[in-house]
């Protein structure tokens, strides 16, 4: 898979162990993102179900499509905890639901950078 070589390339991800037994507690993504008539690609619904939940290894900093305030000035933006689905705090939708009142409902919330949540 193209995807797991890229992550694999960059040194790999890791699970959270705080949040290992709760990666699989049949969250109905399905579900959620039809009652909030989310719009969101199959590719990154299949990544946040496979690697929520994890750090990667090394550090890694992405170009953000647009430069935000957590980014450097170069316009890139630092990668560490990748968000998951679950009920609770510290999920994908908690974070963008927390969120609502800060960014556009165009834009979902997937991951927390260093300083703070892209």
């Amino acid at each position: 898979m193209y995807l797991e070589d890229k992550i694999m390339a960059l040194g790999g991800l890791e699970i959270v162990s705080t949040f290992e037994t709760l990666k699989n507690n049949n969250f109905n993504v399905d579900k959620y993102i039809n009652k909030n008539d989310l719009r969101l690609a199959k590719e990154y619904i299949d990544f946040s179900i496979e690697y929520g939940y994890s750090l990667f290894v090394n550090d890694i900093v992405v170009n953000g499509i647009e430069k935000v305030p957590v980014g450097y000035d170069d316009g890139t933006v630092s990668v560490s905890f990748i968000y998951g689905w679950r009920k609770g705090e510290e999920s994908i939708q908690s974070t963008r639901e927390s969120l609502l009142d800060q960014i556009s409902p165009q834009y979902f919330v997937f991951a927390e950078g260093n300083p703070g949540i892209i």
